[in-house]
């Protein structure tokens, strides 16, 4: 009686390349889990229409290096994730000069007529008081309410994605 191993090499050879490509594919993952922040920021912004422009929304990047404002569309700016210890981190942000204190708030304060444009200038031609004066308009917290998302769901997220990539590699050539 004669047994064959060339099923059982296989799927040792599919599990080795697993092991070898593993570090790759977890920063997929946590690319993709930066590109999942950035769009739920994007949708909170719709959603709450925080801004009428949208140079806000569109503006929410994840990578680790800050994209000019308008230089991309693009969620991710193809920039890695970086690793301490057993923790991957990447960076999630909008850099639109007014996104600290829309996220943040700010002091109300008056915007004089040269500073305004477009349909504010002609609806507003002796200036614009933003907010109650002597108040505080409070933050919007986008960026917060984006990660605290990403987190409730990211376990499974993770899971599904990691099961199906090891599926993928034991199934090869079998």
């Amino acid at each position: 009686m004669s047994f064959d191993f060339k099923d059982v090499e296989k799927f040792f050879d599919n599990l080795e390349t697993l092991r070898e490509d593993s570090q790759k594919i977890v920063e997929e993952m946590v690319i993709d889990e930066g590109r999942y922040a950035a769009r739920q920021a994007r949708d909170i912004t719709k959603n709450q229409k925080i801004v009428n422009t949208s140079a806000y929304r569109w503006n929410w990047h994840t990578g680790d290096a800050s994209t000019l404002a308008y230089e991309s569309k693009e969620p991710y700016d193809g920039r890695r994730p970086r690793k301490k210890g057993d923790t991957y981190t990447i960076d999630v942000y909008n850099n639109v000069d007014y996104a600290k204190h829309l996220e943040y708030g700010f002091r109300s304060h008056y915007v004089p007529p040269q500073h305004l444009s477009g349909k504010y200038k002609r609806k507003f031609p002796k200036g614009l008081y933003v907010g109650t004066p002597g108040e505080y308009v409070k933050g919007k917290y986008v960026l917060r309410e984006a990660i605290r998302r990403t987190e409730v769901t990211q376990n499974a997220r993770l899971t599904r994605k990691w099961n199906a990539k090891v599926k993928e590699y034991i199934e090869r050539g079998l």
